[in-house]
């Protein structure tokens, strides 16, 4: 073996400690996905349809501050205020009924309408105006979502000149930008650490034990309260009660200034029959019960008048949709003031 072939494999020997990646085959640089790119956006986008017969803006209500509405960053599931306006010629009809029962296309869509749109109808320069309030809202986690409404229209009549020829419409496209709150791989919920002790801090009990008998304490003391009120209301005499009722009507009167009201009328009536016992018992029958109820009365007569005098008042006004008087208000209330006496 000469010299000149020991230099050659001292120096390839050399070569190949210090630098091994020039022995080693170069691996080609992969190519890397594209950044998505965010149309540019609009707000608001008009369409013209049927040759400027029928005209479609969309835009959205959403302010930053003092400044223009905006339709970017929108965070997912985040409410998107979004305002539909069409204007259609004369003779051109429009159907939104499947935007007001909440179906933003029937090819389906990224958005939902999570509420019933407002809609308001009017005509302007010969234009019938049809705008729409609608929120929508996704769950799509894209950096750029497409908005677009499907409803019908129609531009003339089929040959029974009875049905509308629709035709199936849409919305010019509407992009909505989004911030996303997570990413694609984010999509389940990790278990938290389920090997922490359990620590009992020595007021606890205490607590817990003082809230269960508050909680308690509640129901005790509105049953309490029922069973005062009851026995209140089971102590009161049959004019007492009666006088309860007559004197919040006659409060009612004062307070709104005029005569009595129809409902009011019928509270009355209903109260002075219930003291009388004659809830069941006609008007035109009520003699014979009112003699037997004050047969032991020392001014039987008089009382049967007053109240036969008062029942025709209340009737003539309950059925026959009759006003009374003031006088005849004032009268009223005299006559069952004698026919019902107020007890301490």
């Amino acid at each position: 073996m000469t010299g000149k072939t020991l230099t050659a494999m001292f120096l390839a020997l050399v070569l190949g400690l210090c630098c091994p990646a020039l022995g080693a085959e170069i691996a080609p640089p992969l190519p890397k996905a594209p950044e998505p790119v965010v149309p540019a956006l609009e707000n608001p986008v008009t369409g013209i349809m049927e040759a400027g017969r029928l005209i479609i803006t969309v835009s959205t209500t959403r302010k930053y501050a003092e400044g223009p509405s905006v339709n970017y960053g929108y965070r997912t599931g985040q409410l998107v205020p979004v305002t539909v306006v069409i204007s259609a010629d004369p003779g051109v009809l429009v159907d939104i009924e499947s935007l007001t029962d909440k179906t933003v296309s029937k090819n389906g869509s990224d958005f939902e309408i999570v509420v019933a749109p407002t809609v308001v109808k009017l005509e302007r320069n010969g234009k019938n105006i049809t705008v729409l309030q609608v929120v929508v809202r996704t769950w799509v986690m894209d950096p750029a979502l497409t908005l677009s409404f499907q409803f019908h229209y129609a531009t003339n009549i089929l040959p029974d000149k009875k049905t509308p020829a629709w035709k199936v419409g849409a919305t010019p496209d509407f992009i909505i930008s989004t911030s996303r709150t997570a990413t694609e791989s984010s999509k389940q919920l990790l278990d938290g650490d389920m090997g922490k002790k359990e620590t009992t801090v020595r007021i606890a009990k205490p607590l817990k034990y003082g809230g269960i008998l508050v909680m308690l304490l509640v129901p005790l003391f509105c049953a309490w309260r029922f069973w005062i009120i009851w026995r209140l209301a089971e102590k009161l005499t049959k004019s007492q009660r009666a006088w309860k009722v007559l004197d919040e009507v006659m409060r009612q009167r004062s307070t709104s200034g005029g005569d009595f009201t129809v409902e009011q009328l019928e509270q009355i009536s209903a109260t002075l029959r219930e003291y009388l016992d004659i809830e069941e018992v006609s008007t035109d029958r009520v003699q014979e019960p009112l003699g037997i109820y004050f047969a032991e009365h020392e001014r039987k007569a008089d009382m049967v008048a007053y109240c036969l005098s008062a029942f025709a008042k209340l009737d003539r006004a309950i059925y026959g949709k009759a006003e009374l008087t003031h006088e005849e208000c004032d009268a009223l209330l005299e006559e069952i003031a004698r026919i019902i006496p107020r007890e301490a």
